[in-house]
């Protein structure tokens, strides 16, 4: 993630909303219709009137229920593959920031954060990628159906995600420059290590080493390999800036 001196006081990591992604198809199913060809869509219509009466009811309707599921989950997104050069470049800021590493049998993985409306709600799912778009059948599948969030084209596969979804309701909220953000608190004794990236500022690691000197926590430097297209990693000593 991008350095934010503030999660070093608080612990407080952000969640995303719809919206947020750099994939356009984030939690955004397929229309099952809109995949058939002119005649078996209108057959298709024609089979269930009472579902289809109106000519813009399942365009709209899908659109109502899937705003209101989004507006009510968020999402945080993880990944294993802290060795891979693009990952620092799209989500640390270009190696200007941080990767942080918890421990992935920890409460806040494991329903700590749930609902009764989906078992999906607040446990930690490895992500599935596919060629083939999830798609919902009726408008109606939408109304507690997450479980294709968990989905992405193979195009992302390089990014080996695990995703949680979260209730907004548990959130705290809060105006960041005009901009409301969803956060959630997570015990810094889950934290195991942390890794900064290559590029990072002196000072932003000598703030990190003075806010983490009182845990237990690993904290580790990535370098770019002299002589390869890899990032090695070394521990991290303590930093002392010239006046």
């Amino acid at each position: 993630m991008a350095f934010r001196k503030e999660y070093f006081d608080t612990f407080m990591l952000k969640a995303s909303m719809y919206g947020e992604f750099n994939d356009p198809f984030d939690l955004v199913l397929g229309d099952y219709a809109e995949s058939l060809s002119e005649d078996e869509r209108k057959a298709f219509y024609d089979a269930m009137p009472e579902h289809y009466n109106c000519p813009n009811y399942h365009y709209d309707t899908s659109l109502d229920i899937q705003a209101g599921v989004q507006d009510s989950v968020s999402v945080m997104s993880f990944t294993r593959k802290f060795r891979n050069i693009l990952m620092w470049s799209h989500y640390a800021n270009n190696h200007t920031g941080v990767c942080i590493g918890y421990d992935y049998n920890c409460e806040f993985f494991k329903k700590k954060f749930s609902c009764n409306y989906s078992d999906e709600i607040g446990v930690i799912r490895k992500v599935e990628y596919t060629n083939e778009r999830p798609k919902y059948f009726f408008p109606t599948d939408l109304v507690n159906d997450t479980r294709e969030w968990f989905k992405k084209s193979k195009d992302w596969a390089y990014e080996k995600e695990y995703r949680i979804l979260l209730p907004i309701k548990n959130a705290v909220c809060k105006n960041d420059r005009g901009e409301f953000i969803f956060l959630f608190e997570i015990d810094p004794k889950y934290i195991k290590k942390v890794i900064l990236g290559c590029m990072m500022k002196e000072d932003d690691k000598k703030y990190i080493h003075e806010k983490l000197s009182r845990y237990n926590i690993h904290i580790i430097e990535a370098e770019p390999h002299p002589a390869h297209y890899k990032l090695t990693f070394k521990k991290s000593n303590k930093i002392t800036l010239k006046d």
